[in-house]
């Protein structure tokens, strides 16, 4: 299973990196870096993040300005534990083993009392597949939906919210991309279903937009009710949008 990279400070809040376990993650400022900085204090490759086996590690790479791992220099490896925090030049980042129940930090767009577009999301028929197959084909399962789902989210430049289970929670400042974020997991799920019909992905979204409750980092309120509302009503591969985001894009229109 991957674990996980969340940006916990700087323009880039909230922005989640997985981190496959087969597989190196480096860091630094070099755009070949898996996670690019743009700080120039940064070296071109300043850390790596990588799976022993056994253990999570982080390690510098003798950089002029060091890696810091819960405020304490990096001067060889380290292992990683669940809420490690990780400090360099140009990122601050926070170090988990699991996306359950993981609250984001909100962007600096998102700080304002503007108007929101709130995405929930969630599995149909889940309980009954799990009974059917068993807990190891639901994990899997399970794992590539948040894939599916969260490659949307950042092509449609979402802020994932709160994921518990098979729900997921996530806010836009634009009501055109959050629909258009929700039309593309549902495509997606229907393409994963033809590659896999033992283990479909059946996905019901709603989609509402208003002013929300900020607190802490959530956001609570009639608006994001409303929304969750919808996805509990929707039908597989169903998007549920209310007249509030029909209005919104009545200009260019609902996607086919």
């Amino acid at each position: 299973m991957p674990a996980w990279l969340v940006e916990s400070a700087g323009e880039h809040a909230g922005r989640m990196h997985p981190i496959d376990p087969t597989n190196k993650v480096t860091i630094g400022r070099s755009a070949d870096n898996d996670i690019v900085v743009g700080n120039a204090q940064a070296s071109r490759r300043h850390a790596t993040i990588s799976h022993d086996g056994q253990r999570w590690l982080i390690e510098d790479h003798q950089t002029k300005n060091g890696t810091l791992l819960n405020g304490q220099p990096v001067a060889a490896p380290r292992e990683l534990a669940e809420g490690d925090e990780i400090v360099l030049p140009g990122i601050a980042a926070t170090f988990h083993l699991t996306d359950e129940t993981m609250a984001i930090i909100p962007t600096a767009s998102e700080r304002s009392g503007a108007t929101k577009t709130f995405l929930f999301a969630d599995l149909r028929d889940y309980t009954s597949f799990v009974e059917k197959q068993g807990d190891a084909a639901a994990s899997e399962m399970i794992a590539e939906y948040r894939t599916l789902v969260r490659a949307q989210i950042r092509s449609a430049d979402g802020t994932e919210i709160k994921t518990e289970g098979d729900s997921f929670f996530v806010v836009f400042d634009s009501a055109r991309r959050a629909v258009d974020c929700a039309v593309a997991i549902v495509r997606g799920a229907q393409a994963h279903a033809r590659q896999r019909p033992d283990r479909p992905i059946r996905v019901g979204i709603g989609v509402h937009a208003g002013e929300p409750v900020r607190q802490g980092g959530d956001y609570v309120g009639s608006a994001v009710n409303v929304a969750a509302r919808l996805a509990q009503n929707a039908r597989a591969n169903e998007v549920l949008v209310t007249d509030v985001v029909r209005g919104l894009l009545r200009t260019s229109g609902l996607p086919p």
